[in-house]
């Protein structure tokens, strides 16, 4: 909804006029529609003398559909302040015909033009120089050339529906079958058309590489938009605003980010996938996961993600007992004497404790330092050493292989009942038989595809001990005295951080819990001496306990972890 004001001070005695402009489709931003609209609109005006006191714009909302009459439209607060008697001295309405009100059929059409009549509002249609007048003396003639036109302008967009559904449907379903044909003049901002043909727009997709690199490596949305602005790459948005300017925004990043068509998806407006290789990929689908996987665990998160960088378990700290988020709390220490600084000491500590005592008991609270010691220096050595074997892709294995051997035994059923149907043999039942069995067989080969198509998002995550070595090189940037770099390496250690670990819990009884794998962790003191490892929530045998004192890496990675083996 647009509003747009205008000085008319000099004008004298005259009607009030408000002008009214509006398009269907977002697709006709670039276009001329408005402009044409407002200047038919004002001279129109000008001709009987009247008075313009404000322009109303509704763009990107359809009258078939009624979204122009909706909360948040300019048409629906103007029909608001009908309502309330804000014109009952009299107004003209100025809009090009009566289908840039209404194109919901004749009826709709009537009701609105006589609901702004009864309210003192003239309805002024341009296209054809008619002025619908409001009072007692309106023409009935008028009622029934609203009616005549609404309901054509009504039939005419039903049946441009019907001929775009019509149109998109049989699109779809060449698409489904194969066709890369660009049957849209409008593409993905990194692509372009060439002989009917999507190819990639190089510049462009090295664009998106950097920007799912960023994302991936824990830069945010207003860091990604800095660093656009730097390089001077002009805002790819369709919006008049923003088109042709350094203006990128949070949402054209979300949009970005979280569009399949990047892995060269086509998805429809309903959410259905119609084809994996539409469009030319530019971004793979293990680094895409990992940006939607980054993006989850950011919503959860708040604040200025600089000063969140500071803690390289932002998401992944929680508190022992009630299982809401430990933060990072900094407290300095003023030291009596001038001559010395004053000391600054970070911790970690249940936020709910922290600003509710009655959510949570609790108070417990454990040097920043020494859990980012125990992680770096001892949790992620292990997981280096220990060759991470995904046991999720396992367990898909093993779940896709029994169901295929029910497909098979249910198959061999039905076989031999047609078998037997044919011979004669009790035909009625087993025709009911079959039924039941052809429906098991159904399910049974949604599942298979489920599992597959859910194994294949597991195989396409990155396995533990990679993000391990990441961290590892980047540990030598992490105190960097360059803001900048340590800002962004500790931003990337927070992302390979969130991959690694299921959580870190802040217990009260002053110790904390790295949880590493699924049923494997460990729990440290408050100064950061290894308690013991645990797994499924038992201690780990003595054999292992005996190589963790003796810090024997190799050996803790292959008892502990081999224990989780399925």
């Amino acid at each position: 909804m647009v509003k747009e004001n205008r000085d008319f001070s000099n004008a004298v005695e005259a009607k009030p006029a408000y002008i009214y402009a509006r398009f269907s489709s977002l697709n006709q931003r670039d276009g001329h529609s408005i402009e044409r609209q407002l200047g038919y609109a004002r001279l129109f005006a000008e001709q009987h003398g009247w008075e313009i006191i404000e322009e109303l714009k509704d763009e990107g909302k359809s009258a078939y559909k009624g979204a122009n009459r909706e909360v948040g439209s300019a048409l629906y607060e103007f029909e608001l302040k009908a309502r309330e008697g804000y014109f009952q001295n009299g107004v003209v309405l100025i809009c090009e015909n009566v289908d840039r009100l209404s194109r919901q059929g004749a009826k709709a059409a009537a009701k609105l033009i006589w609901s702004l009549n009864e309210a003192g509002v003239d309805v002024a249609t341009y296209h054809d120089g008619h002025i619908y007048t409001a009072g007692d003396d309106a023409d009935m003639m008028d009622l029934f050339s609203v009616i005549i036109k609404a309901s054509v302008a009504h039939e005419e967009s039903a049946k441009k529906s019907k001929r775009s559904v019509a149109g998109w449907t049989r699109i779809h379903g060449d698409i489904a079958n194969g066709d890369k044909r660009a049957y849209s003049r409008q593409c993905p901002a990194w692509l372009k058309i060439e002989d009917g043909r999507y190819v990639v727009d190089e510049h462009r997709a090295a664009i998106v590489k950097q920007i799912f690199d960023w994302y991936v490596n824990g830069i945010g949305s207003l860091s990604i938009i800095r660093k656009l602005r730097a390089m001077n790459e002009l805002s790819w948005s369709s919006e008049k605003r923003y088109k042709g300017t350094k203006e990128w925004t949070p949402r054209y990043l979300h949009k970005l980010l979280t569009s399949p068509a990047v892995m060269g998806e086509y998805i429809t407006l309903k959410g259905e996938a119609l084809a994996t290789d539409y469009y030319p990929a530019v971004i793979d689908a293990d680094t895409f996961y990992k940006a939607q996987a980054v993006r989850k665990a950011r919503t959860t998160l708040g604040g200025d993600e600089r000063k969140r960088s500071a803690n390289l378990f932002s998401g992944i700290s929680k508190c022992g007992c009630c299982g809401y988020g430990a933060v990072f709390q900094r407290r300095v220490h003023t030291n009596k004497k001038p001559a010395f600084p004053p000391r600054i000491h970070t911790y970690l500590r249940c936020n709910a404790a922290r600003y509710k005592e009655d959510a949570c008991s609790n108070g417990v609270t454990i040097r920043y330092e020494v859990v980012e010691q125990a992680v770096l220096d001892r949790m992620l050595p292990l997981i280096v050493t220990y060759k991470h074997e995904n046991r999720v892709l396992s367990a898909f294995d093993v779940q896709i292989a029994d169901h295929q051997r029910q497909l098979e035994a249910q198959q061999k059923q039905l076989d031999n009942i047609v078998e037997a149907i044919a011979q004669g043999i009790a035909a009625k039942a087993l025709a009911q038989r079959a039924d039941v069995i052809e429906a098991q067989i159904e399910t049974l080969t949604a599942q298979i595809d489920e599992a597959k198509r859910q194994r294949g998002l597991e195989a396409a995550k990155p396995a533990k001990d990679r993000d391990a070595r990441a961290i590892d090189k980047l540990r030598s940037d992490l105190n960097s005295d360059d803001e900048e770099i340590r800002f962004e390496t500790r931003a990337q250690v927070n992302s390979h951080l969130s991959r690694l670990l299921t959580a870190i819990y802040i217990n009260d009884d002053r110790t904390f819990t790295v949880d590493v794998d699924e049923g494997f962790s460990a729990t440290f003191s408050a100064d950061g001496d290894v308690i013991g490892y645990r797994l499924n929530g038992k201690l780990i045998d003595e054999d292992v306990m005996r190589h963790i004192l003796l810090e024997n890496r190799t050996a803790i990675a292959d008892a502990a972890f081999g224990k989780l083996t399925p």
